[in-house]
């Protein structure tokens, strides 16, 4: 049972403190059960799509928000710093680890459930009439088109990949999330960063958001507080947790969500450097009409090489790892990479993924 709220304002994500690693004490403020699931010392690499990353002083798998909320109080009684991840694939820890807690959201927290109006309505304490409001109110633009007079609900829980999403409704004949069928990362994650390609995005199918503030307060946002923007959100900015995401489809005809699904999948497998470890596009567009990848590509970058990070001969705007790259190969080549398109085309580049621990030192 969901006791949810809608927020008024957008929280500030706390300051995390210096925190000099190994106090254990905070893990006397856990219940026993947690406590031996708690991992010590955790290697990243293991939890990057990169294949890169030292290790985490403390790292917990969460199944469920009382997980979240007992495992948020022991670190603020501490002070100790603290990640959130999903399934890694867009973030980039330091060779040096993470001097604090990485709370995973993933594999042990998965499930999705097909529901309809009524059935939404009864678990987020809403009026059918109020969902249909939201409806009108979603940001989907032309896709996935006309939701008709008796969408369908898919309530997927943050820790699910995507892609099961994405393959859960093409098993159904359910229209609207084709444009996921590739994208790496949890729902969690996903909605966090606003994922998207070929047109879609989380913003234009994700008609409710369940996320968790610092605070363990639990809260429903729908797509009238407009909480995405482009590779970014509300959920983002707060530091908030998502929990789980309602997203909304439409009965289609199967041979045409078959049809956008397979094309997708070609587009990508030939544009995009899925045999090499990555972490998707590195850079975000300065603006809708300007595309990265052809402007590394005009630099004459392709194919650079740092240590053991390259930026990929298939898509200038990957940069994958070739063999035994680092951490501060991927950061170092990142950084080359910007400076010389700033240097070429004046445009300042701002990374899409996430970077953990400590560089300066490397």
């Amino acid at each position: 049972e969901f006791s949810v709220a809608r927020p008024t304002a957008v929280e500030t994500a706390p300051v995390e403190p210096v925190f000099e690693g190994n106090n254990d004490i905070w893990l006397e403020k856990l219940p026993l059960e947690l406590r031996y699931r708690i991992r010590i010392d955790e290697p990243m690499s293991a939890h990057t799509t990169y294949k890169v990353g030292g290790p985490a002083d403390y790292f917990f798998a969460a199944r469920s928000v009382d997980d979240c909320r007992h495992i948020l109080a022991a670190v603020e009684a501490v002070e100790i710093p603290m990640i959130v991840a999903g399934l890694g694939s867009n973030m980039l820890v330091s060779d040096r680890g993470f001097r604090g807690l990485i709370l995973n959201i993933g594999a042990d927290w998965t499930g999705i459930e097909k529901l309809n109006i009524e059935q939404v309505a009864k678990r987020y304490g809403l009026s059918a009439d109020k969902i249909r409001a939201e409806l009108e109110l979603l940001g989907r633009g032309d896709y996935p088109g006309d939701l008709g007079s008796d969408p369908v609900f898919l309530i997927a829980q943050a820790g699910t990949p995507l892609v099961d999403v994405a393959a859960f409704a093409r098993a159904r004949d359910l229209a609207g999330l084709e444009f996921a069928c590739g994208i790496p990362g949890s729902v969690g994650g996903a909605a966090i960063m606003n994922a998207g390609a070929y047109g879609g995005s989380i913003e234009q199918t994700a008609l409710f958001s369940v996320s968790l503030n610092r605070k363990g307060e639990l809260y429903l946002t729908g797509a009238g507080d407009r909480p995405f923007s482009y590779r970014s959100s509300h959920f983002k900015n707060a530091g908030a947790i998502v929990t789980e995401v309602a997203f909304v489809v439409r009965p289609g005809d199967p041979e045409l969500i078959r049809s956008r699904t397979e094309n997708f999948t070609q587009r990508r497998n030939r544009s995009q450097p899925l045999d090499l470890p990555s972490a998707g596009s590195v850079f975000k567009r300065p603006r809708n009409d300007c595309y990265v990848g052809p402007m590394i590509d005009n630099c004459g970058l392709k194919g650079l090489r740092v240590g053991d990070a390259q930026v990929s001969e298939k898509h200038a705007n990957f940069i994958v790892n070739v063999g035994a790259a680092t951490a501060a190969d991927i950061r170092n080549l990142i950084a080359l990479v910007k400076k010389r398109v700033f240097e070429e085309y004046g445009e300042v580049l701002e990374p899409e993924i996430c970077f953990i621990g400590d560089f300066d030192a490397e």
